[in-house]
């Protein structure tokens, strides 16, 4: 079943909205070029890593420039789901079952972390953040 940008709650910064909006059509296309076996696969992880980073790295600037009370929290996070992919990227080289395991990680794992990291970290930070500004 597609991820849906409506399983994720609206934050307080639009911008924070659009890279999410961004990170759902990656992480269906994903799913779907895992799931397809197709070769596109390792370049389009390369550019959700790279989005993911230019994300995080907005966020952990503007909670730091708020004064953000959980920003250590929500980073550790952050890191967890990047050791999470690299984990996947390591194991995965040479394996014939790779496109497997990142199937179920883009079609399963990873939307349900963002559903809860969005409602839990993003949501209450944009709020704090949005406040500030």
């Amino acid at each position: 079943m597609p991820f849906v940008l409506s399983d994720l709650p609206e934050v307080a910064l639009a911008g924070l909205n659009q890279l999410h909006a961004e990170e759902v059509v990656m992480i269906n296309e994903l799913a779907a070029l895992a799931k397809a076996r197709d070769e596109r696969f390792d370049a389009l992880l390369d550019e959700f890593m790279e989005h993911l980073d230019k994300h995080f790295g907005i966020e952990q600037t503007n909670m730091e420039r708020t004064a953000y009370d959980n920003t250590a929290e929500h980073l550790s996070e952050h890191e967890g789901i990047r050791e999470r992919l690299q984990t996947l990227r390591q194991q995965s080289i040479g394996l014939d079952d790779d496109f497997d395991a990142w199937f179920q990680f883009f079609d399963d794992e990873l939307p349900t972390w963002f559903v809860a990291h969005v409602g839990e970290h993003d949501t209450p930070t944009a709020l704090h953040v949005a406040a500030q500004s």
